[in-house]
């Protein structure tokens, strides 16, 4: 029984190794072309002068040499997702996440945007931070 458990892992092992070398170019190099989503990781909304909610735009860059879908993008308490794109971006191509931020109250904040997709990085995670300013509490609209 430990001889079939070790030639099994040594069987697996060749194959892996074998798969690995399949598509390597002339030097051994695996050349790239899974798309890849780039995305800041933070953005800084700045200064806000009051409560009101504010409307803004994360854009991306499918990098790869295939298109990029992205399925889901999801964000903490006081961001909305007000639109994304429900259509496969083109290598080289922007995509654009139209984002709300709806503050409840003054003062520094922190907030995160999540974008699922089916790039090698599946996850992107994207900070947004800002101040609403403290003077303007109490005003919303």
């Amino acid at each position: 029984m430990k001889k079939m458990i070790l030639l099994s892992i040594l069987t697996f092992g060749f194959e892996h190794l074998n798969a690995q070398t399949i598509g390597q170019g002339k030097k051994g190099a695996m050349v790239d072309v899974t798309p890849t989503l780039i995305v800041s990781d933070r953005m800084d909304l700045g200064e806000m002068d009051n409560l009101k909610d504010t409307e803004f735009e994360l854009r991306f860059t499918n990098s790869g040499q295939t298109p990029i879908t992205v399925r889901k993008v999801s964000t903490t308490e006081f961001l909305a997702v007000k639109d994304f794109p429900k259509t496969a971006i083109q290598p080289g191509e922007i995509g654009i996440i139209r984002l709300q931020h709806r503050p409840d109250s003054g003062g520094d904040f922190l907030e995160m945007v999540v974008i699922e997709s089916d790039a090698a990085n599946a996850m992107a995670i994207t900070k947004v931070f800002g101040n609403i300013a403290l003077a303007d509490v109490g005003k919303k609209n």
